[in-house]
């Protein structure tokens, strides 16, 4: 269940509050960062993982941007040639070579800027990064991280409920609010890296305003028609060209 954003903030910034042992005491601030990527450009989490610094322009005002290269899903030591948890790839259903640019809002932009003061990159050039050891982020740790933020953020029957349960529901989140907020769909698509088509198939039927959109949209054409009903007519009379059009019958004797 995808939460807003109200939810989705609180539960964020319940990350930073929890206790982690002194070994990870940073761990906290940096899965800060790496879960507001998702839910303010709507990043895979492999993507997140991904995340280095020549990929980000972060002005000092405005918005900034994400140029994504590649992704780093978690795969097992059993299933990479080097046996890392992780293996580099490109963006998924896209061409190796491919990149996607994603524009970030101001708040996102603030973010990063005070994340990479706080926490200089790894030696890889990665934002994101678990322990003095900047190991790699394992889903498994960021995942539990994320359910204790639940129970800490929300209340016991939300935390019972569906809301939020996977850290993926921040990507379905951006991709609701930015539909929702009346984006063209190519542009929409473009920003998630998905085709239009599966765009919709996965993410339209979640905007419960959209026919509320629709009928006002409706409803401002309709106003327009000021002629009352007993004046229209939909003829049939021979010589009348095409269908019934539904136009007063003069003017159709007019153009017969």
């Amino acid at each position: 269940m995808v939460p807003t954003l109200d939810q989705a903030r609180r539960i964020i910034w319940a990350v930073r509050d929890l206790d982690y042992m002194p070994a990870n005491a940073d761990r906290g601030r940096i899965l800060f960062a790496f879960f507001c990527v998702m839910l303010y450009c709507g990043l895979r989490p492999a993507e997140a993982v991904a995340l280095k610094v020549d990929n980000c322009h972060l002005p000092v005002r405005g918005w900034g941007k994400l140029t994504l290269t590649s992704s780093a899903p978690e795969v097992g030591e059993l299933w990479t040639d080097d046996g890392q948890r992780y293996e580099q790839r490109g963006l998924k259903h896209r061409d190796p070579k491919a990149v996607r640019v994603v524009p970030i809002p101001p708040d996102l932009v603030k973010i990063l800027r005070l994340h990479l003061m706080d926490f200089a990159p790894a030696a890889d050039w990665w934002l994101f990064y678990d322990g003095p050891d900047h190991a790699f982020l394992k889903g498994q740790m960021y995942r539990r991280v994320w359910d204790r933020a639940r129970k800490a953020a929300l209340s016991g029957a939300e935390y019972a409920s569906p809301l939020a349960r996977r850290v993926y529901t921040l990507r379905h989140f951006n991709a609701s609010t930015l539909l929702q907020a009346g984006l063209d769909t190519a542009d929409v698509a473009r920003r998630l890296g998905h085709s239009i088509q599966t765009l919709l198939t996965i993410y339209a039927h979640w905007i419960d305003t959209g026919e509320e959109r629709a009928n006002a949209l409706i409803d401002a054409v309709l106003a327009r028609e000021t002629r009352p009903f007993n004046a229209l007519t939909s003829t049939n009379e021979p010589g009348s060209r095409g269908p019934a059009t539904g136009q007063p019958a003069a003017e159709l004797r007019a153009t017969a």
